[in-house]
């Protein structure tokens, strides 16, 4: 291997390219052989053996995105110019943070100011009073604009939030030796990228809590009338100032008399009948709780979904659970959309 840079070509929103220079005995048409795949091209440069090789390679950045075969290996044009193809800047959060901080600033600024114009007014200063006003109202506008801004650009989608989650639901299926499949809606939702941060872990534990507690075995789901393959949706969308995130499977649901059962062996609840089902799903928040007997990499370690509601509290969030027996769970998130209007509203 000689060197590996990125690549000007293809379109950044689906994929990334690679140039890989590297240097190998074999020949270019052996070299193919080996790594023969729809998104890798081979080129020879120079005719003397050993081949000096330029393969370029496309990473996939959306999981399943369908990638256009590359046509040329180094583009002449790539050689020309020195101008950088991206149009995004890296900016540190906490400066985005310091520009809402001046935002703010700025709005008790203006609400002096028009203060002041309705004073003049008052007192007999009539023309200049309504100038100042104007001048406000217009000072008022852009400030609107302003705060906006800051807090767009704060905002990514949660599909990049999805595919850490497609992650982990192949390792822990293979590790359980369950087949589940993923299907994500709405991953163009955007999202403050601080509650992004902040919510992959517990969103990490609600989908083990899915495969381990809620999707059934290969047989199991055969037995019970079911396609062999467990489904866990991911689904996002804008609902006001908040978003809400839900994550559905299609396994056993939770047993709410299991439920019941642990919260009374635990001195949780007084008795078995005192708690309707509703209310029976609801335990499963409470500090310490699990239903797994046994205590695993995954589960039953007495930190699980009470975390889970903690977490998305300190972020201003709310969790709910839907289960309906033997047809699976939903686990719903309610997220405000920006961490800027809890701090400054």
């Amino acid at each position: 291997m000689i060197s590996t840079l990125p690549s000007a070509g293809g379109g950044l929103d689906s994929s990334i390219n690679f140039e890989i220079l590297f240097g190998s005995e074999k020949g270019t048409a052996e070299i193919s052989l080996l790594i023969d795949r729809d998104n890798i091209t081979v080129n020879q440069l120079g005719s003397k053996q050993p081949a000096v090789t330029a393969a370029k390679a496309k990473a996939k950045v959306v999981e399943e995105a369908e990638a256009e075969k590359e046509s040329s290996v180094l583009p002449q044009e790539a050689s020309l110019t020195a101008k950088s193809m991206s149009r995004t800047v890296r900016v540190d959060i906490s400066k985005l943070d310091e520009l809402m901080n001046i935002v703010g600033e700025l709005v008790l600024s203006h609400s002096t100011i028009s203060q002041i114009a309705d004073r003049m007014r008052l007192e007999g200063y009539s023309a200049p009073a309504i100038n100042l006003t104007k001048a406000a109202k217009g000072l008022e506008r852009k400030l609107t604009e302003l705060q906006k801004g800051v807090m767009e650009i704060r905002m990514i989608p949660v599909g990049q939030l999805f595919e850490k989650m497609a992650r982990i639901v192949r390792k822990i299926s293979r590790e359980q030796g369950k087949k589940v499949e993923l299907r994500l809606f709405g991953a163009d939702t955007e999202l403050d990228k601080l509650i992004i941060e902040d919510i992959s872990d517990p969103m990490m534990h609600i989908i083990r809590n899915a495969i381990d507690h809620g999707i059934e075995t290969p047989s199991e789901r055969i037995r019970a009338g079911k396609d062999e393959k467990g489904i866990i949706k991911l689904s996002s969308y804008q609902k006001g100032n908040h978003v809400v995130i839900e994550v559905e499977d299609d396994g056993g649901g939770i047993d709410v008399d299991k439920v019941r059962r642990k919260a009374f062996d635990k001195g949780l609840i007084p008795s078995m009948e005192s708690v309707h089902d509703r209310e029976a799903l609801d335990l499963i928040f409470l500090p310490g709780f699990s239903t797994s007997d046994e205590v695993s990499e995954i589960s039953g370690r007495g930190v699980g979904m009470d975390v889970v509601r903690t977490n998305i509290a300190a972020l201003s969030g709310m969790v709910d659970v839907e289960s309906v027996p033997g047809k699976g769970s939903s686990i719903i998130i309610t997220l405000p959309i920006t961490l800027a209007i809890i701090k400054h509203s």
